[in-house]
C-alpha cells in the first residue's frame, strides 16, 4: 500500500509540475504566434507591451499653445517630451492595439492640446506621405490601404505590466522629419525578444514645424533628459544601452556616444546618410565628421551599418577603435529602412501578389529587423559577432539577383587602398576604382567595365561627378557627366548634370544643348529652363 501510495503521489506531483509548466508557458509567446503585420517574423519568448508617457523638460522652453491660423500664442512654457515605451511583458490579460493607437495622445492636462493636435495631425501627414501616398493625396488606393492599416492590429497588448525581471535599454531616434512610429515593427520585435526601447519626438525648440533638424547639442540633452526620466523604472537595466537610429537618427547617434557619460554597448544605425557624398560632408551635416573624427577614441561600441547599395563607408572605416559592421542592402531606398515603408511594401503585395518588387523589398526589411536582433544579443553578450551571426534561421533573404553585401572592419583595422578589377561586383567599387586612378585610365584599360551595366549606377555617378566639380575637377566631371548620360540615354537628369558640367567649364554651347535635351525628355525640368534663359 505505501509503495502504490508512493506511486500515486510521484504521478500527482508529476502532473502537478506539468500543469505549472504550461501555465506558465502561456505567459509566453509560443513560436508559432504570428501578427498581422509581421508576416513569418519570429516573435521572441515574450509579448509587447506599450506605454506613452508625458514629461516637462524645465532646462528648455517651448511655445506649447501655438496652433497655426488659429492660436499663434507664443507664450513660452516647459518644452513638452512625449516618450514612447515598447517592452517585453507575460500579460496576456489583454486585447491587442490597433495601428491607429500609435495616433492617439492622451493629454496631461488642457496646456498640452494644442501641442498634441499637432503632432497628431503630423504624424498622420508624415506616414502617408512617406510610405502610402506619394504624390500627397492623388493616390487613391494607397490611401485606403492606409485606412485599412490603421484598423489592423499590432502585436501591442493594451495596459500591459511590465515584467519583474531588468531588460536592457534600446534608445531610438527617428529620421528627421519621422514620427512616433516610424519603426514601430522593429521596435515590437525587439521588445518581445526581451528588450526595452524607447523613443521620442524630438520636436526642435522653434515651433514653425515639429519634425527635428541639424541641432546635434539638443539631441544630446534629449537622450539624456530621457535617460533621467527612466532611472525610477525598475524593469529598464541602464547599465546595458544601446543606441538605434534612421538617417538623422543614426547620425546623432555617433554624436551622442562622444558626449555621453553613459556605456554605449552597441550602435545600429539605419542608412545614416553620412557615407552618400565622396568627401562625407553632405549639406546640412556641417562639421559632424570633422567632430567624430576628433573624437573617435571615444566611439568604441560596436556598430551595424545598414546602407543602400552607393554607400562608401569612407568615414565609417576611420572610426578604428570599433568593431564595424556594413551591410549593403540592394533596392531598398532610403526610408525603405524604416517600418512604415516595411510595412506597406508588405500590405501592397498582400493585396496584389504580382508586386515582386514590394515583396522583395519586404522581405530585406525583415532581414534587417532580424540582424539587428541577432547583433544587439552578440553585443550584449560581449562576444565578437562574425559574418555568421547574419546567416542564422531567424534571417529572412530576398530572392533576388542582388545580394546583400557584408563588410566587417575589426578595432584598429582599415580597409586597404589597392583594389584589384577582379573584386569588382558593386557600382561603388568602379566609383572608386575611377577615383583611386581616373576615369581616362580606366576608360583606357578597362573599357568593358565601364559596359557593365551592372557595375553602373546612374545616381552614384552623378553624385560622384558633383563631387568632382565641387573639388574643381572638371574635365573629369565631365567625363563622368559624358559617360552617364551615354548610359542612360533617356535619363533627363543625366543630361541636366551633364549641362551643369559644361556650364561650369564655360563651355555654353555645348551646356544649351545638353539642357535641350533634358527638356526634350522632362518638359517640368525647371532648372534646365532657368539655365538656357541664363545663358542665352
Amino acid at each position: 500500500m505505501e509503495h502504490s501510495n508512493c506511486k500515486v503521489g510521484k504521478f500527482a506531483y508529476l502532473h502537478f509540475v506539468i500543469c505549472i509548466l504550461v501555465l506558465s508557458s502561456s505567459n509566453f509567446v509560443s513560436f508559432s504566434q504570428s501578427y498581422p503585420l509581421w508576416d513569418n517574423l519570429k516573435p521572441g519568448k515574450f509579448h509587447v507591451g506599450f506605454n506613452r508617457i508625458y514629461r516637462l523638460d524645465s532646462s528648455r522652453k517651448y511655445a506649447m499653445r501655438f496652433l497655426p491660423k488659429t492660436d499663434e500664442d507664443t507664450t513660452l512654457y516647459f518644452r513638452p517630451m512625449v516618450i514612447n515605451i515598447w517592452f517585453p511583458t507575460n500579460d496576456t490579460s489583454s486585447e491587442f492595439m490597433n495601428y491607429e493607437e500609435y495616433y492617439t495622445f492622451n493629454s496631461p492636462d488642457t496646456l498640452w492640446n494644442h501641442f498634441l493636435f499637432r503632432v497628431k495631425e503630423f504624424n498622420i501627414q508624415v506616414t502617408k506621405d512617406n510610405s502610402f501616398a506619394k504624390p500627397k493625396g492623388k493616390n487613391m488606393d494607397q490611401l485606403m490601404l492606409f485606412n485599412k492599416l490603421l484598423k489592423t492590429s499590432t502585436s501591442i497588448r493594451k495596459n500591459a505590466k511590465t515584467t519583474y525581471q531588468k531588460h536592457p535599454l534600446i534608445l531610438y531616434y527617428p529620421g528627421m522629419g519621422g514620427t512616433v512610429e516610424e519603426s514601430s515593427l522593429l521596435c515590437e520585435y525587439l521588445a518581445s525578444h526581451g528588450y526595452v526601447v524607447v523613443s521620442s519626438l524630438y520636436q526642435p525648440d522653434h515651433i514653425k514645424h515639429l519634425y527635428s533638424d541639424w541641432d546635434l547639442n539638443r539631441s544630446v540633452k534629449d537622450r539624456d533628459f530621457i535617460i533621467s526620466c527612466l532611472r525610477n523604472e525598475k524593469y529598464i537595466d541602464l547599465s546595458r544601452m544601446a543606441l538605434l537610429g534612421f538617417s538623422f537618427g543614426a547620425q546623432s547617434g555617433l554624436n551622442y556616444e562622444c558626449y555621453s557619460h553613459h556605456p554605449i554597448k552597441a550602435m545600429v544605425l539605419l542608412d545614416s546618410r553620412l557615407e552618400y557624398s565622396f568627401n562625407c560632408h553632405p549639406g546640412g551635416f556641417k562639421s559632424l565628421p570633422d567632430s567624430l573624427l576628433k573624437n573617435k577614441q571615444k566611439i568604441n561600441a560596436p556598430m551595424l551599418c545598414f546602407t543602400e547599395s552607393a554607400s562608401t563607408y569612407s568615414l565609417f572605416d576611420s572610426l578604428i577603435f570599433c568593431d564595424r559592421y556594413y551591410v549593403r542592402v540592394p533596392y531598398l531606398e532610403h526610408f525603405n529602412f524604416t517600418s512604415q515603408s516595411g510595412i506597406s511594401q508588405w500590405l501592397n503585395y498582400s493585396n496584389d501578389t504580382s508586386l515582386s518588387l514590394m515583396k522583395s523589398k519586404w522581405e530585406l526589411y525583415k532581414t534587417i529587423c532580424s540582424h539587428t536582433l541577432n547583433f544587439f544579443n552578440a553585443s550584449f553578450k560581449q562576444t565578437h559577432p562574425s559574418l555568421t551571426f547574419l546567416d542564422n534561421k531567424n534571417c529572412y533573404h530576398a530572392s533576388t539577383e542582388k545580394p546583400m553585401e557584408y563588410e566587417v572592419r575589426r578595432k584598429g583595422q582599415v580597409r586597404e587602398s589597392s583594389m584589384s578589377v577582379s573584386n569588382i561586383r558593386l557600382p561603388i567599387q568602379l566609383i572608386r576604382f575611377i577615383q583611386l586612378k581616373s576615369f581616362s585610365y580606366v576608360e583606357k584599360n578597362y573599357p568593358n567595365l565601364l559596359l557593365n551595366h551592372q557595375l553602373i549606377a546612374e545616381q552614384m555617378s552623378n553624385r560622384y561627378g558633383y563631387y568632382l566639380i565641387e573639388t574643381q575637377n572638371l574635365n573629369e566631371a565631365i567625363k563622368i557627366f559624358e559617360w552617364n548620360a551615354k548610359l542612360f540615354p533617356n535619363s533627363w537628369n543625366a543630361f541636366d548634370s551633364l549641362g551643369d558640367a559644361y556650364a561650369k567649364n564655360n563651355n555654353y554651347e555645348k551646356a544649351l544643348l545638353a539642357y535641350r535635351k533634358s527638356l526634350e525628355l522632362n518638359a517640368e525640368n525647371t532648372h534646365a529652363t532657368k539655365m538656357i534663359n541664363t545663358l542665352k
